[in-house]
């Protein structure tokens, strides 16, 4: 048990519960992309290239739909997580109740939205009038699903941010299932209304399935309505850098639509449709900030520097070794992707499969693009992560990509756009090193009065002495008083002593984090054993060790207890000017 800045070991209490939320999030945004594919995948293999084409020209109201949703949910999670961080347990709930009517009335102007902007954004594409009349009949379902996404997409951040890696698995899984079934089902009698019309059905069925989070025990999630012009100012910023992003996605596609049919013409729609498909692929990479996402905002919430270096190691490791594998898997089915878009002309269906090549290159740089763009707003770089964003979506597609388009071919447009990730990351990188100097690449972390010492326990009597001894001789050097290294100590002992009694028949892990400053000594312990609040002076006494333990609550007026990810959070403060 070393204090931290140190490499995580393998089995660690943070290691395991991030490891599970990333399986579940990957999970969730294959299926996902999966899922949003299905309708284009099945436009082509059922109807014909022209279907595709339609299906592709509607793709940015699902940006747009998608900007919104985001917005709200990303910004509510970020919030929640930030407010029980700090330990602020009823505005915590109340950002939730927050969110929730923010879900509801944005469902209501989308759908106002879509249906005043659906003929003028038609008129402006000119396509060939089948393609518009495809773009027309797949439209019309999505209104309905206009109405539920937004809440679809608060309910399954606030679920995973909770640390329920289950719920989001099953309802990602029971969506996709339900939409392709559906689709498949609907597609046949209806053709492209009917695949709408799937995506409908599916989306209710994984809401529905998200629900069920609310009636596990582990639920932390707790409602108050609330609403502030304030709160959901501070909730827009949290996540502006990322959600703004899928705004930009709709810009640029509706941009690139009409360039691609212009220059092209319409036949290179389902083309590009596989570029768009390539660099979503990406966004799977997202998955690693979802599972980041409540530790770091936590971390922020303590003022935690340490904490959140130690989760963003992980997580970037992890994105690398994800999009290198994708990276590997996209260059040997890259021939395929032509087939499912119902490409039919040799010269499209060679086109279709250089740019799923190409563009598959820059895998690790998005990847590492959208880990960083959503991690700069939740430690309030907002600015920095509005910077990084425009780069990617809008100033290296428009000045990068249609020049070299222009000047190459449908070749240089790919190639254009397997740059954009590239050029962002080199930008931001430059801001960061020039505004807060070289050691403060990538994370530009604000440095704090405390120095953060963490250790990794696997409970056992025999650990938690040698832990206490650790403890003990760290403090001792840094010249912290016999008192408070005996409260300390004690604390530790009782408590750990408790929880490993509570927990007889599971491996019990625990981090243990102290805050030091030249004021105060925060103490926080984190575990994954049963949930209860062990910080309760007025808990039942059972035996002498629950006695001592109450004792020792009540010594500590400072003291605070929260469920955070699906695990037990303690804290403790000593102030040196009342202990001394």
């Amino acid at each position: 048990m070393k204090p931290s800045s140190t490499i995580l070991k393998q089995g660690t209490f943070m290691q395991r519960k991030y490891k599970k939320l990333l399986i579940a999030g990957i999970l969730m945004w294959m299926v996902t992309l999966v899922d949003s594919c299905a309708d284009t995948f099945l436009a082509g293999i059922f109807i014909n290239e022209n279907a595709v084409s339609g299906v592709e020209l509607v793709s940015p109201y699902f940006s747009i739909l998608s900007f919104v949703a985001y917005i709200i949910s990303m910004g509510t999670a970020l919030l929640y997580s930030r407010e029980s961080g700090a330990f602020r347990h009823e505005r915590a709930y109340g950002i939730v109740g927050q969110g929730i009517i923010c879900a509801a009335g944005a469902s209501v102007i989308l759908v106002i939205a879509m249906i005043v902007l659906r003929e003028p954004l038609m008129n402006f594409y000119s396509s060939s009038a089948e393609v518009t009349a495809y773009a027309n009949e797949y439209y019309t379902y999505q209104l309905f699903f206009a109405l539920m996404y937004p809440m679809f997409y608060l309910l399954s951040e606030l679920v995973i941010i909770d640390g329920d890696e289950i719920v989001p698995a099953v309802a990602t899984v029971t969506m996709a299932a339900v939409n392709m079934g559906a689709s498949l089902l609907f597609v046949k009698s209806h053709g492209v209304k009917g695949l709408a019309l799937g995506t409908v059905v599916g989306a209710a069925c994984g809401l529905l399935v998200y629900c069920t989070h609310f009636l596990r025990k582990t639920n932390s999630i707790r409602v108050r309505l609330h609403f502030s012009v304030m709160d959901v100012s501070e909730m827009a910023k949290l996540s502006s850098s990322t959600a703004v992003t899928l705004l930009y996605v709709a810009i640029i596609d509706i941009i690139m639509n009409k360039y691609v049919i212009s220059r092209f013409t319409d036949a290179y729609l389902p083309a590009y449709a596989v570029i768009n498909f390539v660099l979503n692929l990406g966004e799977v990479c997202s998955s690693t900030f979802d599972a980041a996402s409540g530790f770091i905002s936590v971390g922020f919430g303590e003022k935690n520097p340490a904490s959140i270096k130690r989760v963003m190691k992980i997580a970037t490791v992890s994105v690398i070794i994800e999009s290198l594998a994708a990276l590997v898997i996209l260059q040997f089915v890259a021939p395929a992707i032509s087939t499912f878009y119902g490409i039919t002309d040799p010269q499209v269906a060679v086109a279709a499969a250089h740019a799923a090549r190409i563009t598959a290159i820059s895998f690790p740089a998005i990847g590492l693009y959208y880990l960083y763009c959503a991690y700069y707003p939740a430690v309030e770089y907002v600015l920095l992560g509005n910077i990084t964003t425009v780069v990617y979506m809008l100033i290296t597609p428009l000045a990068v990509a249609m020049p070299l388009g222009n000047a190459f071919g449908f070749e240089g447009l790919t190639w254009g756009f397997a740059l954009t990730a590239v050029i962002a990351i080199l930008v931001t990188v430059l801001i960061i090193r020039i505004k807060y100097g070289k050691k403060a690449v990538p994370l530009a972390l604000r440095d704090t009065d405390e120095e953060s010492l963490l250790y990794d326990i696997s409970l056992s009597p025999e650990s938690i002495i040698t832990l206490i001894d650790r403890v003990r001789s760290d403090l001792s050097e840094r010249g912290v008083s016999a008192h408070v290294l005996n409260e300390v100590s004690l604390v530790l002992e009782e408590s750990y002593m408790t929880i490993l009694a509570e927990n007889p028949k599971k491996k019990t892990l625990s981090e243990c984090n102290i805050l030091l400053s030249d004021k105060s000594l925060r103490l926080i312990t984190r575990d994954n054993g049963r949930i209860f609040d062990i910080t309760d002076a007025n808990a039942k006494i059972k035996d002498l060790r629950s006695y001592v333990l109450a004792c020792l609550m009540e010594r500590n007026p400072k003291r605070s207890h929260v469920t955070t990810i699906s695990f037990n959070r303690n804290c403790y403060v000593w102030d040196f000017e009342t202990n001394e």
